[in-house]
């Protein structure tokens, strides 16, 4: 009986001939060891063969579908020809191949930027026996000094302090009464006053 497709696309399990291949081409023969039948599933794009994760489908170096047969080959491994009993499922599983392949391919094109040539430059060393940083201490200090500009506004700052207290505390000019003063400033006076 054939297997049911899910709506989402997933296969219910189905029945599969599971061979090993030895590394090389697709066309490599299987391995001496039998083939032995398992149960191949589906699901969000990724195989399980009797229950076991497979590697993603975007991983595969190598896959080929031909009659009843898929043959899907990842780089580190491992190299599966699995024979299908149904159509509708050996479709499924090339469908799901063909998309995470492309997918994987329009990912890694758009966001890999094409990497520039590295040009090895000769950093320059201090001479043996010298360390090219100042000790621990001297930096420390260094970092805890403060800036020119630092130093100048504190010193400004006392000047101006200095020059508001004074001004507070010097007594207030004696004023002038209109009778200590000659005549010529009387008059001046007073006309600065009606102005």
């Amino acid at each position: 009986q054939p297997d049911a497709i899910n709506r989402n696309g997933a296969m219910a399990e189905c029945t599969v001939n599971v061979e090993k291949l030895q590394p090389g081409e697709m066309g490599a023969s299987a391995s001496t060891a039998p083939s032995k039948e398992a149960r191949f599933k589906m699901r969000l794009g990724m195989g399980f063969l009797d229950g076991k994760k497979l590697s993603p489908f975007r991983l595969l170096s190598s896959a080929a579908f031909e009659g009843m047969e898929a043959r899907l080959m990842w780089p580190d491994g491992p190299h599966l020809k699995l024979t299908f009993r149904d159509q509708p499922s050996l479709s499924t599983l090339e469908a799901a191949v063909t998309k995470a392949r492309e997918t994987a391919s329009t990912f890694r094109a758009e966001t890999t930027p094409p990497r520039a040539a590295q040009v090895l430059t000769e950093v320059p060393r201090a001479p043996p026996g010298t360390t090219a940083t100042p000790p621990k201490r001297a930096r420390l200090e260094a970092s805890m000094r403060p800036s020119e500009a630092l130093l100048r506004r504190v010193e400004e700052a006392k000047i101006q302090k200095l020059e508001e207290d004074e001004d507070e505390a010097a007594p207030p000019p004696a004023p002038l009464v209109d009778s200590s003063l000659c005549d010529e400033d009387r008059a001046q006076r007073r006309a600065r006053a009606v102005e």
